[in-house]
């Protein structure tokens, strides 16, 4: 199969699950973007497997990322307290903290990484599920910016 063909076929799983997801039901929209998030998360960890000085902590990574996501649709789908949003900093600091215990050549630097892939991933993912939870007329809104993404990807 050519690699025109797979990408097509591709895209178009993708462009028919987020529609469709979003299109049915919040429960199936947040199921589809929480499996998104994780290969994305694995995604992001594979990128400095061969790199010689990032070695960032894999388990600790995706555990702390998968735990803020879980806050955050708890926090906003189910209703809970939004005090449970301050949980984040303490996870941060000990995800910061195993970095610097793992005595790594350069923890300031897989620190850092550590961060940016949060702020890469997370931030997005969870902006989305706020729009899609937030807001009874979301569905334009977020097709929209998918064709925009699309679009330009393509």
């Amino acid at each position: 199969m050519s690699n025109l063909v797979q990408r097509a076929i591709t895209g178009f799983l993708f462009v028919a699950s987020i529609v469709c997801s979003i299109w049915f039901n919040n429960y199936i929209a947040i199921a589809v973007f929480t499996l998104f998030f994780v290969g994305a998360l694995f995604e992001y960890v594979n990128l400095f497997k061969s790199h010689e000085s990032i070695r960032l902590s894999n388990i600790a990574f995706i555990a702390v990322n998968i735990i803020f996501y879980a806050i955050f649709i708890a926090c906003f789908f189910f209703r809970i307290n939004y005090i449970f949003l301050v949980l984040i900093f303490p996870l941060l600091f000990l995800f910061m903290l195993s970095e610097l215990w793992r005595k790594k050549e350069e923890p300031l630097l897989n620190i850092s990484i550590g961060i940016f892939g949060m702020v890469y991933l997370l931030i997005p993912f969870c902006l989305i599920l706020l729009l899609l939870l937030g807001s009874t007329h979301s569905f334009p809104i977020l097709i929209g910016m998918f064709l925009l993404i699309w679009t330009n990807d393509t």
